[in-house]
């Protein structure tokens, strides 16, 4: 009887724990492009600007949208979270280690897991909406895998 007890104790705890954190998210609202606020993040190029459309990209899971103008380049680097993304518009370069380039346009998807490294160019003024599953954070890398400091990466110039 006193498991039963337990066991009906820990789920109405855990039905009350997602009632309260279902109660904090709204169920449905809207982010205007006209509304958005872009802003270059910490650790990434100036040609990035990114807007935050749910979540907080710094803590948790998000979903963004990122502007990329021409010829913007973010050199070899990985992430902790896992990074899903769709081009809106734009043309952007995808290079994973181990595999040939991508070209990505307006409507094609994009998934790189964990720690996976990749560097992109955007060819043409890009817009991309990415979901993160967790925080977000950027680690550079050299040639051998190796990290290194933001400024380091970014006197790296992408070969034609």
């Amino acid at each position: 009887m006193d498991s039963l007890r337990t066991f009906g104790v820990t789920v109405l705890i855990a039905v009350g724990l997602a009632v309260t954190t279902n109660a904090q998210q709204p169920e449905h609202y809207v982010v205007t492009m006209a509304s958005s606020k872009f802003v270059t993040p910490a650790g990434f190029p100036t040609c990035t600007k990114t807007a935050i459309q749910r979540g907080d990209p710094t803590t948790g899971p998000s979903v963004i949208l990122v502007k990329l103008t021409k010829g913007c380049f973010t050199p070899w680097h990985w992430h902790h979270t896992n990074e899903g993304g769709v081009v809106v518009s734009g043309r952007i370069k995808l290079e994973v280690k181990g595999e040939a380039p991508q070209y990505l346009v307006a409507g094609d998807y994009f998934y790189n897991p964990s720690k996976h490294p990749h560097q992109t160019t955007c060819v043409s003024t890009c817009l991309l909406s990415e979901t993160s599953d967790s925080a977000r954070d950027i680690h550079y890398i050299d040639s051998a895998g190796k990290e290194i400091s933001a400024e380091e990466a970014w006197k790296i110039t992408p070969k034609p």
